[in-house]
């Protein structure tokens, strides 16, 4: 009896001892600092670099992109969750950027988007009220994205800033003009026909459920793009190219939107032809999982 009283008081001393050890590692862990990044991210880079442009204005190297602004502004670290993101202010107004998959767009219906160039680059100019609110870099690849909101400058300033705007490892010609582009109203009637019907089965740059829809038209026609949206089944059976998708997407069944009109169709057209405009060689910049 007695060496079975010894037997379990030594079990639960060891008990004792393992949770005291998980304790304390437990506790070493909460006062550690969490990281949300994997590898090294851009914001554990080298410091900003602020180059004077002798005009009043600096140059700020934020490490994937470089933005010139009034020398008063300087850049805040934010952290992100699964993206790089930051303030440019002077404490008393401030411009955001978010570097990474989930940049915003400007594609909710509330801007006025233009398609513009900028040093190569295919970008989104959003308006409100005739002035610039911010831009969107919608392909840097195939992980990355940039978005960056205007700040209460100057028409002109603001101009500026958007154009200065240099993805680092791209370069190119700028628009002249910016904002010369507006999205027509075709255009925008297809944006909302295809997040209204499209997007739980497509992407315009992923496979998901079915194929990626940038660019379709361009590599088969309209009259494919208007057979495969209207009356699929049919068109499965009679077109060796429809067939060959139906097999690999696993015989998922298309629906089939025999009410849209040819206007819609035109107008669906327009979108995922002139979105394709904004595709650019990939570059290889790191996948920005998360940023302090």
């Amino acid at each position: 009896m007695q060496h079975q009283t010894i037997g379990i008081l030594g079990g639960s001393i060891k008990i004792l001892i393992l949770s005291l050890g998980l304790l304390a590692l437990a506790t070493s862990l909460l006062l550690i600092p969490p990281k949300f990044f994997d590898a090294r991210s851009f914001a554990e880079a080298d410091p900003d670099k602020y180059t004077s442009l002798g005009d009043g204005w600096h140059r700020i190297d934020l490490g994937p992109f470089s933005i010139d602004t009034p020398d008063r502004f300087y850049h805040v670290r934010k952290r992100g969750i699964d993206s790089y993101v930051g303030l440019i202010t002077d404490r008393k107004d401030s411009m955001h950027f978010d570097f990474g998959w989930y940049s915003y767009s400007y594609g909710d219906g509330r801007y006025l988007r233009s398609h513009d160039t900028i040093h190569g680059q295919k970008v989104i100019i959003a308006f409100k009220n005739d002035h610039i609110a911010g831009v969107h870099f919608p392909l840097l690849n195939k992980s990355n994205k940039l978005t960056v909101s205007t700040a209460q400058l100057s028409d002109q300033d603001n101009r500026r800033i958007i154009r200065s705007i240099k993805i680092n490892g791209i370069s190119g010609p700028t628009s002249s003009v910016l904002g010369q582009n507006k999205e027509s109203d075709l255009f925008i009637s297809g944006s909302s026909l295809f997040k209204a019907n499209c997007t739980s089965c497509h992407h315009l740059d992923k496979k998901i459920i079915g194929p990626a829809l940038r660019g379709v038209v361009s590599r088969t026609s309209v009259e494919w793009f208007t057979n495969w949206v209207k009356n699929p089944m049919e068109f499965i059976r009679t077109n060796p190219r429809a067939a060959q998708l139906f097999e690999e997407y696993n015989q998922t069944q298309h629906i089939r939107f025999s009410t849209f009109t040819d206007e819609q169709i035109k107008s669906l057209i327009e979108f995922v032809e002139q979105e394709r405009q904004h595709a650019v060689p990939e570059k290889n910049y790191p996948r920005v999982v998360a940023c302090q």
